[in-house]
């Protein structure tokens, strides 16, 4: 298994329901998450959490279960957690997803681990990402918030635990160039 435990700060947090956490060993460790960043006074201009509540609704019986969402605020002074639970439920309230705050120093800790340093949203700058993968086995990956939500759900299935598969191997990819099929279709099925 990889060790995530030094790659992702072991902050300490507080969740929106009062709890205190620490961020990589209670909330991350050997499961699935998507992580995003996000701010209830930047809600209206830079729409994140509206677009994770529909990535939630379309997770249905996965959320909470085989996936959890981490939403991090980049607003700790002013998103306190009583703040952050009223948030959360205006968003549904969906168990699985956790809201959570931090200090402004661990929050600029988690920020710049997850490749969010740099961005000054004054300058019109609107792209930000979410982070997804599987911290059990250290699989990685990101897509934009402004994403499909269909799309989200698929990447976040290819980092979910499967089982192995048996049988004889089998070629997959490019078609090799000298064989037989659609001159349009390079891929084998």
């Amino acid at each position: 298994m990889a060790a995530n435990r030094d790659a992702i700060p072991d902050v300490t947090v507080m969740t929106h329901e009062g709890a205190v956490a620490k961020f990589y060993s209670e909330l991350v460790s050997d499961q699935v998450v998507m992580i995003n960043f996000m701010s209830i006074a930047r809600e209206a201009a830079f729409p994140i959490t509206a677009k994770m509540a529909a990535i939630a609704r379309a997770l249905g019986p996965q959320l909470g279960t085989k996936v959890q969402l981490i939403s991090i605020t980049t607003d700790p002074d002013n998103d306190t957690y009583d703040k952050l639970a009223a948030f959360h439920r205006q968003f549904g309230g969906y168990d699985g997803w956790t809201f959570v705050t931090t200090p402004s120093a661990s929050a600029a800790m988690l920020s710049h681990r997850f490749y969010r340093h740099g961005r000054d949203l004054k300058l019109g700058g609107r792209m930000d990402i979410v982070q997804y993968g599987n911290a059990r086995f250290g699989l990685w990956a990101a897509f934009p918030w402004d994403i499909q939500v269909r799309d989200a759900v698929d990447r976040v299935n290819w980092v979910m635990p499967r089982d192995v598969a048996t049988g004889e191997l089998r070629r997959a990819g490019p078609r090799p160039l000298e064989s037989a099929g659609q001159r349009w279709n390079n891929r084998i099925a």
